[in-house]
């Protein structure tokens, strides 16, 4: 997540100015993938297949109900965040007339952001549990939805998408690491297939329903309504902390 964000600082800002020029030559810079091809040919091989015998039955407790939850926040956090990539650019240059290439800096100062939290993650991990973390980023997601809604300028507008960097920063490698520590190993893999479809239906749907929202409320209150609406979710996330510390069961039987 730290070199996701590290290398979006970068070519946010290189693509911003290349939409000044022209809207169609940013989308361009997906054919520089193709340099990889033969780098990915010569070097990408196939791990021999190792032959597994059981030896035991093992019978796995699904945490079903802790598993929904997991994915409904990863669900609403990620498409109410893609609100911020689907229509921050919208409303800077309707609303600031912000060029492309202070568009393009808003992005990447929140892709640093992102990256500055996420280097720390593991130190938030040591001292909060999953839910107080995703309670903390919700808060901080929707204050930054706030700051947006109301801001009046550039500045502010940079300000609030900073902060929304930096709750994106710890939001994605919390979703990884919680999928990943709530089942056993034998479920793991179908867990994060589940968290996979939360995100990028999340992410598919934010411009089907946000777009409707701005038309009727206009872009500024659309970020102040939903940015009340995650500060409430963060607020009755952690007040129901202790009853989503479920345990995972596993019993075997030789």
């Amino acid at each position: 997540m730290a070199f996701n964000g590290a290398s979006a600082f970068v070519l946010l800002i290189f693509s911003g100015f290349l939409a000044d020029l022209n809207w169609r030559i940013p989308f361009l810079i997906h054919l520089t993938a193709l340099a990889f091809i033969p780098l990915l040919i010569v070097a990408l091989y196939e791990p021999k297949l190792i032959e597994k015998t059981k030896s035991s039955t093992v019978s796995v407790h699904l945490p079903i109900k802790l598993l929904t939850i997991i994915y409904g926040l990863t669900f609403i956090a990620m498409t109410i965040f893609h609100m911020v990539p689907v229509q921050l650019s919208y409303h800077l240059e309707q609303q600031i007339g912000a060029s492309g290439l202070q568009i393009g800096i808003v992005f990447a100062l929140s892709s640093i952001s992102s990256t500055l939290s996420a280097s720390f993650y593991g130190k938030v991990k040591r001292r909060l549990e999953y839910v107080q973390i995703m309670g903390l980023v919700l808060g901080t997601l929707g204050f930054g939805f706030d700051i947006i809604g109301f801001a009046g300028n550039y500045t502010m507008v940079l300000i609030g998408s900073i902060i929304t960097g930096l709750a994106l920063g710890l939001m994605m490698p919390t979703f990884t690491a919680w999928i990943t520590d709530v089942p056993s190993p034998e479920i793991r893999g179908r867990a994060v297939g589940g968290s996979t479809i939360a995100i990028f239906l999340g992410q598919f749907l934010c411009p089907l329903w946000s777009q409707p929202v701005v038309n009727t409320l206009s872009y500024e209150t659309a970020f102040v309504v939903l940015g009340a609406f995650v500060l409430g979710l963060a607020i009755i996330l952690l007040a129901a902390r202790h009853s989503l510390q479920q345990p995972v069961t596993v019993s075997q039987h030789r």
